[in-house]
């Protein structure tokens, strides 16, 4: 790859100091993954909060699934909470879902509907590649804290919607 071709990507375009320290972070990662239905009915909307073992807020996304059910949307939600983490390089993940239904098909207790089979096994095998993925039905007692902060609109709370 070229040097040019290289500043194109986003992990690239960071100085190396700064892209090591992002790398040589927590080895252990907390994520919040909540599920809820859009006010005007038209969608499901899922907010990720990633935290570190510590409770210190890192990011948070907002995704808007149009046309799914609640389990979907959950497990598409943690699927991709899994890709972010391992960006991150953390080892150790914790995922908290605020939907029971959710969280017992991600951590294999539950039998998904027919149509989320093949979502629920790309979930369950991604969890594999990490050193410890537990998939837990509530919320950590970070959850208030990031919640809090993110209304309070403080600095360092990085927010993105997809």
């Amino acid at each position: 790859m070229c040097a040019t071709m290289a500043a194109l990507f986003a992990e690239n375009a960071h100085p190396l100091e700064r892209l090591q320290n992002r790398r040589s972070g927590s080895q252990t990662m907390k994520v919040i993954v909540r599920v809820m239905r859009a006010r005007d009915n038209t969608g499901i909307n899922a907010t990720v909060l990633f935290a570190s073992d510590k409770g210190e807020p890192i990011r948070e996304i907002r995704y808007d699934f149009s046309k799914v059910s609640l389990e979907e949307a959950g497990l598409r939600a943690s699927l991709e909470s899994l890709k972010i983490t391992r960006r991150y390089r953390a080892k150790h993940i914790v995922i908290y879902i605020d939907n029971e239904r959710v969280a017992s098909i991600a951590n294999g207790t539950d039998i998904p509907p027919p149509d989320l089979i093949g979502l629920a096994l790309q979930l369950r095998a991604f969890c594999h590649s990490f050193k410890s993925v537990i998939i837990k039905y509530g919320t950590s007692g970070t959850t208030p804290s990031l919640l809090r902060l993110h209304k309070s609109g403080k600095k360092g709370q990085l927010s993105h919607v997809l």
